[in-house]
């Protein structure tokens, strides 16, 4: 098995995906409580995604984490802008990424 098949496997997916929902659960605890809107607006969604090279462009697995909540977007945005918590922003931060 070469590396671009490993990196785009069926296997790799749901590697992806589990890290993701690891994360999930993370954003779902430090998430505000105030109506629950945010914090049950959590998701997970397997994919692929496109890397370019200089040699050789890759297509692999990801998994990203989601939040269909209306407020969301701006939620984390004016945090970040306000050096406040931002749940994604804070969890990404901790881990170094």
């Amino acid at each position: 098995v070469s590396l671009r098949q490993l990196v785009s496997s069926y296997r790799m997916q749901q590697a992806m995906t589990q890290a993701a929902l690891d994360v999930r659960d993370q954003a779902i605890a430090a998430a505000p409580q105030r109506s629950g809107t945010y914090r049950k607006s959590f998701g997970v969604e397997p994919g692929k995604a496109y890397i370019p090279t200089r040699r050789n462009p890759q297509v692999r697995s990801v998994a990203f984490v989601t939040n269909t909540a209306p407020h969301a977007v701006f939620l984390e945005a004016y945090a970040y802008q306000h050096k406040r918590r931002n749940t994604l922003g804070s969890l990404t931060r901790k881990k170094g990424r």
